[in-house]
Order: C-alpha cells, then sequence, then structure tokens
C-alpha cells in the first residue's frame, strides 16, 4: 500500500507570514540534519538536495527525533521539512508551519514480510490505513 504525501515546512522566519513559500526563497536557510546511520539518499531526497538548478543544501544541527527537530526550528537554527499532519500533532510555540508549493511528492509505503502478515498487529495496522486512504482519498 502506498499513499502520495505533500511534504510540509516549518519555520522561524519572516518569511513564514507569505505562505505559501516557494523551495527557491529557503536556499538561504539551513535545515535540520539526521544523524549519520540514516540513510543519506532518503534524507537528500526528503529535503530536495541537491535544490533546483544544482544548489546544496546546507544543514544545520542533527536532530535524533521530532522533538530535537521542533527544538532546533523554535530556537532558529534551522528549517525543517515535514509531513502536513506533524502541524496538527506537534503544535509548538515558537514553530510556525507553512506550505512550500512546489516541493515534489512523496510516498509513504508500509511493507511487512510475508511470514508476518496475519500478526495481530499488522492486522490491526492494514485496517487503520486502509480506513485513512478511504476517508482521505
Amino acid at each position: 500500500m502506498s499513499v502520495p504525501l505533500k511534504p510540509r515546512l516549518f519555520i522561524v522566519d519572516p518569511l513564514a507570514s507569505q505562505s505559501p513559500i516557494e523551495l527557491a526563497r529557503l536556499a538561504h536557510h539551513s535545515v535540520v540534519d539526521v544523524p549519520e546511520e540514516v540513510p543519506r539518499i532518503w534524507w537528500d531526497n526528503w529535503v530536495v538536495n541537491p535544490r533546483p538548478g544544482g544548489i546544496p543544501v546546507r544543514f544545520g544541527p542533527v536532530a535524533e527525533d521530532v522533538e530535537a527537530m521542533l527544538h532546533a526550528v523554535a530556537r532558529g537554527q534551522a528549517i525543517a521539512f515535514a509531513p502536513a499532519a506533524i502541524r496538527h500533532l506537534y503544535p509548538r510555540p515558537g514553530v510556525i508551519y507553512a506550505d512550500v508549493v512546489d516541493l515534489p511528492s512523496s510516498t509513504a509505503v508500509l511493507a511487512w514480510l510475508p511470514a508476518s502478515r496475519d500478526l495481530p498487529v499488522l492486522t490491526a495496522l492494514r485496517h487503520v490505513a486502509f480506513d485513512v486512504v478511504r476517508r482521505d482519498g
């Protein structure tokens, strides 16, 4: 099962009040980075590195989890890209969520080993995922 997602940006910057924002206007901002054990090819894709025109992303502080990422953003150390749902799941003082209109779409995929298919937790997860897809299109 795969679901198309649109990543969003959260940013503490005067640009945030000008939502939606275009990716090119963010070139001078550092982006929260991830630990070295996270596959770089995945993270580069998520943060659009390099940017159109070949401009490399300038990375800022490394965040081990969402809370650390939000903290770096709230302190003005960097911006971060995240799924749209984060604005509802993690409202924070000092963090402004803004749409980036020209980000490429991404896809989230659920996968499991065939031998694990009938585990109760995976059955429940599949049911929830299918319900979300049916509800949200």
